[in-house]
């Protein structure tokens, strides 16, 4: 995992110089009880890419990245946005076993000043699990076998 998180760290120190635009941090609480800190990077106005990393209070490590659209479709001070990419990735401590959904999320919020924003995000993907040192497609016993996602997001932007 050390090695996981150098390696990210490492490649976001090499990219950000590479790239001009707009950076945000983010602070997010989910249905699944997970906190997560993230940080989005705009390239411009309209395309971005997020990431964040947290932890469930089950105990588990919880992240998802995505590329986002800004669709622009609400009027100032309200903002939306398209995400596609991976809602969900969990990870057990002890590496025994992990959840990756791929699929994406719309995002609808609402600027609370010049640097701050409040945002709820709902999404889904399709989920695959790692287990038992092989690929695992299982039954999630949710409607059409897909991983909700639900945040609550605080931005500082």
């Amino acid at each position: 995992m050390k090695k996981t998180i150098m390696i990210i760290l490492f490649l976001a120190g090499i990219l950000y110089p590479l790239t001009a635009g707009e950076t945000s941090y983010s602070l997010a609480i989910d249905w699944q009880l997970s906190v997560q800190g993230g940080i989005e990077h705009r390239f411009n106005d309209s395309i971005g890419i997020e990431g964040s990393l947290g932890a469930s209070l089950t105990g588990l490590i919880a992240a998802e990245c995505y590329l986002l659209y800004d669709a622009s479709l609400l009027p100032d001070p309200w903002f939306d946005m398209f995400l596609i990419g991976i809602p969900n990735f969990f990870l057990v401590p002890t590496f025994e076993g992990a959840m990756l959904s791929l699929g994406g999320a719309a995002e609808a919020g609402r600027m609370l000043g010049d640097t701050l924003a409040l945002s709820l995000r709902a999404g889904a993907g399709f989920p695959i699990f790692f287990e038992g040192g092989g690929v695992t497609v299982r039954d999630t016993n949710f409607p059409l076998g897909i991983w909700p996602e639900v945040s609550i997001l605080l931005s500082f932007r």
